[in-house]
């Protein structure tokens, strides 16, 4: 998130940027946690552990976004696997405890978001671009009676970088 579209926004004054340690979990109630590249940088059970502890902390109505690269088309997968492999081993600009993974997938994505209990979506976002980027969205169901989700705000977690976005100002 960049901070010139935050304070453009006008909600400069709700967001908090903290690096989080690898293996860390996100906990709290959200309106809306969101991932952004940052699953295929974690091993396969650290990437269920984190969307599942991600789907714990939505608030009734809240909603899980998962923006990761897909293997397909598989052109543009491979063209990404190699752009991320420079980006890690070389210019060493992304940053992972671990080495690069496998993104899990969409259909595993939502899987799990459903095994959660959320309602899910997936959208791949790869048109027009060189990297096959796909959106899985998972939504948590709420009482009928309840308008709209009463969590902390956003939870943004994006390169193993946590930042919060809530009304309050973070939690």
């Amino acid at each position: 998130v960049r901070l010139s579209v935050i304070d453009a926004h006008g909600c400069a004054d709700r967001v908090t940027f903290r690096p989080i340690e690898p293996g860390e979990l996100p906990t709290g109630t959200w309106d809306a946690v969101v991932m952004v590249d940052v699953l295929y940088l974690l091993a396969p059970e650290a990437q269920q552990q984190l969307l599942a502890a991600a789907a714990d902390c939505l608030a009734p109505g809240g909603v899980l976004v998962v923006k990761d690269i897909d293997s397909r088309p598989r052109r543009k997968a491979w063209m990404a696997a190699v752009q991320e492999a420079i980006s890690v081993r070389v210019a060493r600009i992304t940053v992972t405890a671990d080495g690069l993974h496998r993104p899990p997938g969409p259909e595993l994505v939502e899987g799990w978001m459903a095994a959660a209990g959320l309602e899910t979506a997936v959208r791949p976002c790869h048109r027009g671009h060189h990297v096959p980027h796909v959106l899985v969205t998972g939504r948590r169901a709420r009482p009928s009676d309840e308008l709209a989700p009463r969590g902390s705000g956003v939870l943004g977690l994006v390169h193993l970088c946590t930042a919060w976005l809530s009304e309050a100002g973070g939690t």
